[in-house]
């Protein structure tokens, strides 16, 4: 999707719009229901364009009072709360962040607004509005760099009135940069389970290759999260607590600091051996011990440990089951993919679809793309594009598609 960046230009015309709207409920109030506003105020092209900051039609002094929270300083806090009432700054955070205006845009129209005196105690700095932090530092994490972020600036831009526990998801994963560098960044990322909309940036590293000590990679979470935990069980705040990690298999075998899921004992769920069979490995056994947290701290089977992972001082926290076998490298991009390749590329045989069963399938699916509805995020499309499917493709295919397509 292309980016659409506002430019200066554009963003002061939104600006003089929405301040001429709050200027004509002022004056509306002043002068009576039966009364019209100044013909100056009305909104149309000729008037906005002869906006005048110098203008008398303006009372100042019937602005809210709201404005006199505001701070040029960045590092002061804005008190958001009780500035609610004017919609002006809202309007323009949230203008700026929807349509990517970077700071020294956003900057210079909050100096241009303070020329009126309307607007002398708005913040002239990006920074105090949009409530960025300066303080945040890269640490060298070998053999790249990291920034923390933490958990706390999550919890307190939640409501106060929470009374539940509150259920972090955290996530761990690697992924590249470019194409033509080896350059990867290892985010941790985390989700408050039924009260997060979106999910938030916990820590980001960045280095040619991931860190070489996970345990330094997750020590600020885990210190960070042990000290939260006691507070708010201290305090009486709602509670804290691990709901889970969702990681691929790489990145669990990673954090947990054990064997991955190519090698032997290297099953999260079960101490089963593995068989190498047909240039894989499986775990065929259904008869292996299950493996428990108690038996994982312990490592009673040592053979499937490489070391010991810093996320055993979290208190509470299951290493084995809170640690979910994570569905789209499993079966979206695992099962659902390979059967589709068997039946469709594979050599002939009895498994094989003939080219006209392949054809009725692809026409199947598009036509079934114009019933999709707005909240998939991607349309079926043909088995032409197989190579080219998306993980939520094959995830559609599966649950919805299929059914009507066979």
């Amino acid at each position: 999707m292309r980016k659409v960046v506002i430019g200066t230009r554009r963003l002061q015309q939104i600006a003089r719009r929405e301040t001429n709207l709050l200027f004509v409920d002022q004056v509306v109030n002043n002068f009576g229901e039966n009364v019209q506003p100044p013909t100056r105020l009305i909104i149309n092209n000729a008037v906005e364009n002869s906006y005048d900051f110098n203008s008398e039609l303006y009372d100042c002094d019937s602005l809210p009072d709201a404005l006199n929270n505001y701070s040029d300083s960045e590092e002061e806090d804005v008190d958001f709360e009780e500035s609610r009432s004017f919609d002006l700054i809202s309007k323009l955070k949230d203008g700026s962040l929807a349509f990517c205006v970077n700071q020294k845009q956003f900057t210079s129209l909050l100096k241009i607004l303070k020329q009126h005196p309307c607007f002398e105690k708005i913040p002239s700095a990006s920074g105090a509005i949009l409530r960025t932090s300066q303080e945040i530092f890269p640490v060298v994490v070998p053999p790249g760099e990291f920034l923390y972020f933490g958990v706390r600036r999550e919890i307190d831009a939640l409501d106060n009135n929470l009374d539940h526990t509150l259920e972090l998801q955290v996530n761990i994963d690697g992924l590249p940069i470019f194409k033509s560098s080896s350059l990867q960044f290892w985010p941790i990322l985390g989700f408050f389970v039924n009260v997060s909309v979106y999910p938030f940036v916990i820590g980001l590293y960045s280095g040619i290759k991931k860190p070489s000590d996970v345990n330094i990679f997750l020590e600020p979470f885990v210190r960070e999260f042990n000290q939260l935990r006691e507070e708010c069980t201290a305090g009486g705040n709602p509670r804290i607590k691990i709901h889970s990690f969702i990681c691929d298999a790489p990145a669990k075998s990673c954090i947990k600091c054990c064997k991955g899921h190519t090698g032997y004992f290297g099953c999260d769920k079960c101490q089963d051996e593995g068989v190498y069979k047909n240039n894989r490995m499986t775990f065929s056994s259904n008869k292996s011990q299950l493996r428990t947290d108690a038996s994982f701290r312990a490592k009673t089977n040592f053979e499937h440990h490489t070391g010991t992972t810093i996320l055993e001082e979290i208190p509470d926290l299951n290493l084995v089951d809170q640690f979910p076998c994570e569905c789209m490298h499993l079966l979206a991009l695992g099962v659902v993919k390979k059967l589709l390749h068997v039946w469709i590329d594979d050599k002939p045989g009895a498994h094989k679809l003939s080219g006209v069963q392949i054809k009725r399938l692809s026409d199947s699916l598009i036509l079934k793309s114009s019933e999709v509805v707005r909240e998939f995020s991607r349309k079926p499309r043909s088995l032409t594009e197989l190579p080219r499917w998306k993980a939520t493709e094959f995830r559609q295919f599966l649950l919805i598609c299929w059914s009507s397509c066979a």
